[in-house]
């Protein structure tokens, strides 16, 4: 109601209360707010962090958006968000899915490393040194195949929706790890589960780090 206050009077600067209402909510509301700041002209600023807070939302994947806030945004702004969500999700499921990020396998606790002492399935992995991409990175080695697979869950659950906090929250990722390496009966491998939470934070920050390096490039006034 006070953006409509604004609005109707043509007053073109925003009180500071107002802004700060609102770029708290983003968190919460990330739609709406990214709506109302393509509707009132808003700063930028405001845009930007309820389009990375929309992150969190499965916007690409049956997410409804309240038919009112369409209305406040062209067209054009709403496809930048959604191509915004989208090439945030093939960042965030790419380095998921790779372990092109790990230097040194010393420096990661990555369940079983390349200290692999049970028969368990295992596929041998190199690091992205060898192959050209990454200087001064040396490793390679089998890598558990349920790790592979852990990691594959959080690939495919990134491509719904992606940010790393939002996957973890429920710990549904982290169970289904658990899982996969329980259920091996390996005693080796039981023992090696205990790495995978740290190995996922490192995970999830790689996953931040590729996803904040995307870029936001929307226009905010219709």
């Amino acid at each position: 109601i006070a953006l409509q206050v604004l609005q109707k009077y043509d007053v073109h600067r925003i009180p500071d209360s107002i802004i700060l209402f609102l770029t708290l909510e983003a968190e919460h509301l990330p739609i709406e707010i990214y709506a109302m700041a393509c509707r009132y002209d808003l700063p930028s600023s405001i845009a930007n962090i309820a389009a990375r807070a929309t992150l969190k939302r499965p916007l690409l994947a049956g997410w409804k958006t309240p038919h009112q806030y369409l209305d406040f945004m062209s067209a054009s702004q709403y496809d930048t968000l959604l191509r915004y969500h989208a090439d945030c999700s093939i960042v965030a499921s790419t380095v998921a899915a790779s372990f092109d990020w790990i230097r040194f396998l010393s420096e990661v606790p990555m369940p079983g490393s390349i200290f692999v002492t049970c028969k368990c399935p295992t596929t041998h992995m190199r690091s992205p040194a060898d192959a050209g991409h990454m200087t001064g990175s040396h490793w390679m080695g089998p890598v558990l195949d349920w790790v592979i697979q852990f990691t594959q869950y959080c690939a495919e659950e990134l491509k719904i929706t992606p940010d790393w906090d939002a996957i973890a929250r429920d710990g549904t990722v982290m169970m289904k790890g658990t899982v996969a390496a329980v259920a091996s009966g390996c005693e080796f491998c039981k023992k090696e589960v205990i790495k995978l939470p740290k190995f996922a934070k490192l995970l999830g920050e790689q996953v931040e780090d590729a996803v904040s390096s995307v870029g936001i490039f929307i226009f905010f006034y219709a």
